[in-house]
């Protein structure tokens, strides 16, 4: 049986897809799952510069991409990165991530 993921934030019509495992999000919250539910498989590789232009495009989120923007060119580390875009949005609390 397959899960229902409640999304609040706008919905891409290009979906953004994690190349190592091929699997197609197209929202904010659905980025947010599949990072939550599989952390071994996310590295900076796969939400780099592409995936911010996505963010900032198809999910007109701007703000959102401008902040990973800043975190990518200070060359954050993984853990900080996620920790703002997964809490971007309030899909999940502070203490989930």
């Amino acid at each position: 049986m397959g899960t229902v993921i409640y999304c609040e934030t706008k919905e891409a019509t290009t979906p953004y897809i994690f190349t190592n495992t091929r699997i197609a999000v197209y929202s904010y919250e659905e980025v947010c799952y599949y990072i939550f539910h599989n952390p071994s498989l996310v590295t900076m590789e796969y939400l780099g510069r592409d995936f911010v232009e996505w963010v900032a495009e198809k999910l007109q989120m701007k703000e959102l991409a401008e902040q990973l923007q800043e975190l990518l060119a200070q060359d954050t580390a993984l853990f900080d990165y996620l920790d703002v875009l997964l809490l971007a949005a309030n899909y999940y609390s502070k203490d989930e991530v």
